[in-house]
């Protein structure tokens, strides 16, 4: 399992890489993925898909091996991974496939966008703390920890991006709508 769990950090690890340059070096973006890149795009998501299916397996290995071994715990981390399941449906469904997965699209303010600027990370968040709850596994806490720090730093990698595309519609909703959590403006 410990191979397992280092794969899992490890793709984080690039990932949040990937994330800082997008950020500090938007010239040399890889996230959201310029226009027509279908490296950046593949890079990004095989590894999102790596750790995510990391900790999924990590669950089913290593389960209940941590702490949280009250009955109690599993329907808090089903409910919670639930409605962050929900969540980040409902964004989807929003934006559309394809605006969600990085390739550009329409700007909407519809749907969970009313509360939250980004709520397909939200509930990504939800769900992978749901996932901790229910595994009970500390190696499945530090992959979520991982993707957890990953999907916070995400919304500031799409930010410029964001304003250069949609420029002053973009910057009064970010003004008025909270990144993750919050009351909007």
């Amino acid at each position: 399992m410990d191979w397992l769990l280092a794969g899992g950090l490890f793709a984080e690890a690039l990932l949040l890489l990937s994330l800082l340059v997008s950020i500090a070096r938007p010239g040399l973006r890889l996230w959201p993925p310029p226009q027509g890149s279908t490296r950046a795009f593949a890079w990004m998501w095989g590894l999102t898909v790596a750790a995510c299916a990391a900790g999924l397996l990590l669950a089913v290995l290593d389960y209940g091996g941590w702490v949280l071994d009250h009955p109690g715990w599993i329907l808090a981390g089903a409910a919670v991974l639930a409605l962050g399941a929900g969540l980040a449906d409902w964004g989807v469904r929003t934006l559309g496939r394809r605006t969600s997965s990085g390739r550009g699209g329409v700007f909407s303010t519809a749907g969970p966008y009313r509360w939250t600027r980004n709520p397909q990370y939200l509930g990504d968040i939800m769900m992978a703390l749901g996932v901790v709850l229910v595994a009970d596994s500390w190696r499945v806490a530090a992959v979520a920890a991982g993707g957890a720090l990953c999907l916070l730093l995400a919304p500031l990698a799409e930010e410029r991006w964001l304003i250069e595309r949609y420029g002053e519609a973009y910057d009064r909703y970010r003004r008025r709508v909270p990144r993750l959590l919050g009351l909007p403006r």
